[in-house]
Order: C-alpha cells, then sequence, then structure tokens
C-alpha cells in the first residue's frame, strides 16, 4: 500500500513536471504554440522567427549547462511549483472524499 501511494506521488510529479516543462515559451515545446496564437499576426511572426532560430540552442545550452555544472536547472525552477500543485491537489482530494 505505501509503495503503491509512492509510486502515484512520482508518476503526479513527473507529469506535472512535464506539463510546466512543456509550457517553456521556446520553440518546439507547445509553449511557444501558446505564446504565438496568443500574440497580434506582426509579433507572432517576429516571436516565431526568433524563437524558432534560438529556441532549440537555449534548451540544449541550459541542458549541457546541467551536465556540465550537475546543477539541475529545470528542477530548480519547477519543484516548487509542484510541491505547491501536489499540496493543493492532496487537500482538494481529502475534501472531496
Amino acid at each position: 500500500d505505501m509503495q503503491l501511494g509512492w509510486l502515484l506521488r512520482m508518476m503526479a510529479e513527473i507529469n506535472l513536471g512535464l506539463f510546466f516543462f512543456l509550457l517553456l515559451p521556446l520553440y518546439p515545446l507547445a509553449g511557444s504554440q501558446l505564446i504565438i496564437h496568443s500574440l497580434p499576426l506582426r509579433h507572432a511572426y517576429n516571436f516565431k522567427r526568433l524563437s524558432v532560430r534560438f529556441g532549440p540552442v537555449i534548451l540544449v545550452a541550459v541542458a549541457l549547462f546541467g551536465i556540465l555544472t550537475s546543477q539541475n536547472f529545470f528542477g530548480m525552477l519547477f519543484t516548487p511549483l509542484a510541491t505547491f500543485l501536489m499540496g493543493f491537489f492532496k487537500k482538494l482530494v481529502i475534501a472531496v472524499a
């Protein structure tokens, strides 16, 4: 029973982490499409042009920075948010049950 709870928590944390990671406004992530579709056409074109050119470079640079320095940049960015949401969902489930 304890192992199942741990497994479900890990799955939820991984899913939340992926959700927020994909919302980063960098091409080719989904967040870039959200930005593009919410901007006026002229600004969307400029954003897409820059995002396609520099987005993958930024993602690779951040990943390499993390590998070379043993710093988990995405973990530092998303852990507080994921912890807050996990606590919120836990309280919500307890309130509904």
